[in-house]
């Protein structure tokens, strides 16, 4: 009976073993299977990539290395850098120019304006006339030079 239940003991202890043997068997088997699909899919990638890296070789063939092309681009970025600086500089010396042409028409306007009441305060005028005329000169002076300033601006916003 011992000798029966050994043998049964052992049929079993044996019958798992081929269960476990069949269980690793068949994941290894699974693994192999992966490990040849990744094999066989890092193959195809390689392969395209290689073509890819031949398509670009041949389509870059004779271009400029990236450092020159890096150092070129640079350059060309403060060139730009340094247009819009000169543009902005430029602008605002144009506008200093306008501010300052404005000014010397006013000095001249009224250097005119001046010249004209001198001379007429020559002719000997009473002095209420010469009060008015002072006054009616200086209303005439302010809406004279506010239309230079208007014709200059217009003039200005017209160029630009």
């Amino acid at each position: 009976a011992t000798a029966k239940r050994k043998q049964l003991q052992s049929d079993n202890d044996l019958a798992k073993q081929k269960a476990l043997l069949l269980r690793a068997e068949q994941k290894l088997d699974e693994k192999e299977q992966s490990l040849f699909f990744i094999r066989q899919e890092y193959t195809q990638r390689i392969r395209y990539l290689r073509t890819a890296l031949q398509d670009y070789r041949h389509k870059y063939a004779g271009a400029l290395p990236l450092r020159v092309q890096e150092s070129y681009a640079k350059t060309m970025i403060d060139l730009r850098n340094g247009k819009k600086q000169l543009d902005l500089d430029m602008k605002k010396l144009a506008d200093q120019k306008f501010d300052l042409e404005t000014q010397i028409a006013s000095y001249e306007f009224k250097h005119k304006s001046l010249e004209e009441l001198l001379a007429t305060l020559k002719d000997g005028q009473s002095n209420a006339r010469v009060q008015k005329m002072i006054e009616w000169q200086q209303k005439l002076e302010k809406v004279k030079l506010n239309e230079l300033r208007h014709i200059r601006l217009n003039k200005r916003l017209e160029t630009d």
